[in-house]
């Protein structure tokens, strides 16, 4: 069973969590498990109590993979919008920086089609306009003034809605499977 507040695997017939000490059943329902629990056969309990035991252990790898996720969905951001980048300026600096904010941002959020087409078209909008006022456009006069940068920025925000739109659903996908 797992805690509701913590959600550390605890055994069936443990009236509070292992961890967090909170309440999981009284202890007249934890009596009634305990006898059940008795009454189970030997390898049917042991079978389930080495599920319980990794089920632990991994409880305490949680917190590593979800850095380690969250680092790797940042890296993919900056890449994305970063390259994207190029299409308008040669100094990145400022996509790749919006870029790892929408990685953070997408694995806090597990995901979704359309914050993923919002936060990356969103960014690198944001990004072309921060390069434009800058003067670090290929054109160094500003945002909109050229009408061949601007189909070519055009053509960089469709991609990065549909890439951002791309990743967000297998985001939204990869957690949902994890769930099931």
């Amino acid at each position: 069973m797992y805690c509701p507040v913590c959600t550390y695997p605890n055994p069936p017939t443990t009236p509070k969590c292992g961890k967090c000490k909170s309440s999981l059943r009284t202890p007249e329902e934890a009596e009634e498990q305990q006898k059940l629990w008795d009454a189970l056969p030997e390898p049917a309990r042991l079978e389930f109590e080495e599920k319980c035991f990794l089920e632990r252990r991994k409880y305490r790898k949680r917190r590593f993979f979800q850095l380690k996720n969250r680092l790797k969905q940042m890296v993919i951001g900056g890449i994305l919008i970063g390259g994207l980048g190029f299409l308008h300026g040669k100094y990145i600096t400022p996509d790749i920086i919006t870029g790892c904010l929408i990685g953070f941002m997408l694995n806090r959020k597990r995901g979704g089609r359309f914050w993923g087409m919002a936060l990356s078209g969103g960014a690198y909008f944001a990004s072309y306009i921060y390069k434009g006022t800058h003067g670090l456009t290929y054109d160094k006069a500003g945002p909109f003034d050229d009408p061949e940068l601007s189909l070519l920025v055009f053509v960089g925000l469709v991609v990065s809605v549909c890439a951002g739109y791309t990743w967000g659903f297998y985001l939204d996908r990869k957690y949902s499977d994890r769930l099931s």
